[in-house]
């Protein structure tokens, strides 16, 4: 297994040092595919071995609303800085990352226990969120420009909202704070290298 390790970095080793990259345009597909959110991303070379990442995502849609019967949404503005060193060269191989987060939301009828308690397909939330976290990931090169990113992430989230009937224009139920540790990125993302 340390000889199949080693052999990888090596590898990822010969392959940075055939590209000289220095900023990538990326786009989630995982986060995008799943909760319907555009997004894009920007990563830089910061010399050495280290790069910032810096995303954003934008979903203003009620996603199965129809004619006032349905109040479902999971509107955010969601964005990260990630700063990662890389364990051969950059835009290639093995990294590990250390971000921040932030999040404005509104989201109805979505059971999310660890995020907003018990019973939150009940209810509508609206606030905000700040965290951060540790990562790893790796970057699979698929051609001379392009990249496949696979990245996960652990850490810490503080919510702060307020709580609503869960029907189009529902009345106000309350306030809280709420503090998560667990899952804060995963991410399977598409890349363009320049």
């Amino acid at each position: 297994m340390k000889k199949l390790f080693i052999l990888t970095l090596l590898l990822c080793c010969v392959a940075g040092a055939a590209r000289a990259q220095s900023v990538s345009v990326k786009t989630n597909l995982l986060w995008g595919g799943y909760t319907q959110t555009p997004n894009l991303g920007i990563e830089f070379d910061l010399g050495g071995r280290k790069t910032l990442d810096v995303g954003i995502g934008y979903n203003p849609w009620n996603l199965e609303a129809s004619e006032g019967e349905s109040n479902k949404k999971l509107v955010h503005l969601m964005g990260n800085v990630e700063l990662r060193h890389w364990l051969c060269r950059k835009f290639s191989g093995h990294f590990f990352g250390v971000h921040v987060l932030g999040a404005q939301y509104n989201i109805a009828e979505y059971e999310l226990p660890l995020l907003l308690g018990e019973r939150s397909r009940d209810f509508r939330f609206e606030g905000i969120a700040v965290g951060a976290g540790v990562s790893w990931g790796y970057q699979f090169i698929l051609g001379m420009k392009w990249n496949l990113e696979v990245t996960v992430g652990a850490g810490y989230i503080h919510l702060d909202y307020d709580k609503f009937e869960s029907i189009p224009g529902g009345g106000k139920l309350g306030s809280a704070k709420r503090d998560y540790m667990g899952p804060t990125k995963a991410g399977v993302t598409l890349m363009y290298v320049f």
